[in-house]
């Protein structure tokens, strides 16, 4: 896997609506959740597609998705904004648990009984106690569900 690129943006309620609109049509695979919900709801783009953003007051709170090979996205909102964090893969993630290149691919139990795989990417950074670098966590991104759950 080459270097993946990470990027984060703030976006406003209409740029959200259009980066959800191109994920929609590129076939994508994750979570939801919206603000006046407990629980998620599963995305898969054969089945379950991503929902539409509701009206306000209603908002959506927190997503993590991914485009198989190509990117994953994770959507937090604060105040009067969302969080778009997003990774553009330029190869496949790990597919299996356990360490990988300069990262930690892993699998996490979710609400409902879905398992949901994640990947965290680690980078040297000079400890400031310690004569050597320290692998700190960089970013985390969603990976898909686990082989067979979706």
């Amino acid at each position: 896997m080459s270097e993946p690129l990470f990027q984060t943006r703030r976006l406003t309620l209409e740029e959200l609506r259009v980066e959800l609109d191109a994920l929609r049509a590129a076939g994508v695979v994750g979570f939801v959740r919206f603000s006046d919900a407990e629980t998620p709801v599963y995305v898969d783009s054969k089945s379950e597609p991503l929902p539409a953003l509701p009206a306000l007051p209603r908002f959506l709170y927190e997503a993590a998705l991914y485009v198989e090979g190509r990117k994953s996205v994770s959507i937090r909102q604060f105040n009067d904004f969302w969080l778009w964090n997003e990774v553009e893969w330029n190869g496949l993630p790990p597919k299996e648990d356990g360490a990988a290149e300069n990262g930690l691919a892993y699998t996490q139990m979710a609400l409902g009984g879905r398992k949901l795989r994640f990947y965290t990417r680690f980078l040297p950074v000079q400890d400031a106690c310690a004569s050597f670098p320290t692998l700190r966590p960089a970013w985390n991104a969603f990976i898909g569900f686990e082989e067979g759950e979706c």
